[in-house]
């Protein structure tokens, strides 16, 4: 069954209003792709949050038992023409409050031009709908809105994954977002409506664009932390004086998660979706003797200048020594230069672009020297 202009789950009164605007106004003539927010361009959102009676928020993926203010939301959605929300729930972990809920079209901003109803919260049934009044479509202020504030209790003894608690149906008939009245297929009235979905089955009728809902998203705030690696010029250096091309930085979060970056031509490394937390990060290199400095991450991103100095001039990485075997590895390069079969840019050390006895002099300062009699100087990265 393909929704039309009103589709399945919305109440008749609604319905009948509906109907007689799209008898009046018949299909819009409007090209969607002249239009700020046209269907196809945008990625629309949905997810909930949930807070008790202070407005304090609680995460969805463990939300203990008790009562709480459900919130479900839209972003990045310019327009809607309606909207429709079906799932099923598991009865045994949740109920939903039978008065008190506000819907978009409640609010003072959005009352004298949307309809909306809760049309299911009994019997493991949850939807609501929102549609239009207007010839065409809602604006929505803040390219998003709240859809939908309603009262839960989550019973039980243990913490729950709302997403695993509510199933939303992602047929497009039951759960989508049409944005503009004109966003038709078919002969009207018998038309079908392009429109955002979570899923496009092939019975569908209509083009289907993307959306996505997560019930119990990560609230956990990301921060990205850049700096340089590089190698030092001699053993008394506190930091890097030539950037380190293909070194790694890595660290491992506090649930476990690694992660890693690789040094750039300029040395430039950047840990991406680091939550806020004190890490040890380690830095290895093919040519290098393995460091570690410490990143302070507290609600902000680190940019910073700081390059951080390793030894990078164990060239025969046998071993975790400065030796005449490193020399002798220097040896089979000495005076390639970029382009030659022979170049190696770890070992052109000063990135001259040749490698040459400025090279060999900064290996020659560290001979004999092993990964345990490096001291490095004490780093820590925060903002």
């Amino acid at each position: 069954m393909q929704h039309i202009h009103v589709k399945r789950g919305v109440c008749a009164a609604l319905a009948a209003f509906t109907a007689f605007v799209s008898a009046f106004i018949g299909p819009q003539a409007v090209s969607a792709e002249t239009q700020q927010g046209a269907l196809g361009t945008q990625k629309p959102a949905i997810s909930a949050a949930y807070t008790d009676d202070l407005g304090t928020v609680y995460d969805g993926n463990a939300l203990q038992p008790g009562s709480y203010d459900m919130v479900i939301s839209v972003s990045d959605l310019y327009s809607i023409a309606q909207l429709g929300f079906t799932a099923s729930y598991q009865e045994d972990l949740l109920s939903f409050d039978l008065l008190g809920e506000e819907l978009l079209s409640d609010t003072a901003a959005y009352e004298e031009e949307m309809n909306g109803a809760v049309m299911d919260r009994l019997n493991g049934t949850f939807s609501f709908f929102l549609v239009t009044e207007n010839p065409d479509k809602t604006v929505l202020s803040d390219n998003g809105a709240d859809l939908l504030t309603i009262g839960i209790t989550v019973k039980g003894d243990a913490p729950v994954d709302m997403q695993d608690v509510i199933t939303v149906n992602t047929d497009p008939n039951l759960t989508f977002i049409d944005v503009d009245y004109g966003d038709t297929q078919g002969d009207w009235p018998n038309v079908v409506f392009d429109c955002y979905a979570l899923s496009a089955p092939e019975s569908y009728q209509a083009t289907v664009y993307p959306m996505t809902c997560d019930l119990s998203p990560d609230l956990t705030q990301y921060y990205t932390v850049s700096a340089y690696i590089g190698a030092l010029a001699a053993p008394d250096d506190a930091f890097g004086t030539y950037a380190t091309t293909g070194a790694t930085v890595s660290i491992e979060t506090e649930n476990g998660t690694p992660i890693s970056a690789v040094t750039d031509s300029t040395g430039k490394f950047v840990l991406e979706k680091v939550p806020n937390g004190t890490y040890i990060a380690t830095v290895t290199y093919k040519y290098g003797f393995t460091r570690t400095f410490t990143i302070i991450v507290d609600g902000a991103d680190i940019e910073s200048d700081t390059m951080i100095g390793i030894v990078a001039c164990n060239w025969d990485g046998i071993n975790s020594n400065i030796t005449t075997s490193d020399i002798s590895t220097y040896a089979l390069c000495i005076n390639a230069s970029v382009g030659s079969d022979n170049y190696d840019l770890g070992i052109d050390i000063d990135r001259s672009g040749a490698i040459t006895a400025s090279d060999m002099a900064v290996c020659a300062g560290f001979i004999n020297y092993s990964a345990s009699q490096i001291d490095y100087a004490e780093v820590v990265l925060t903002f």
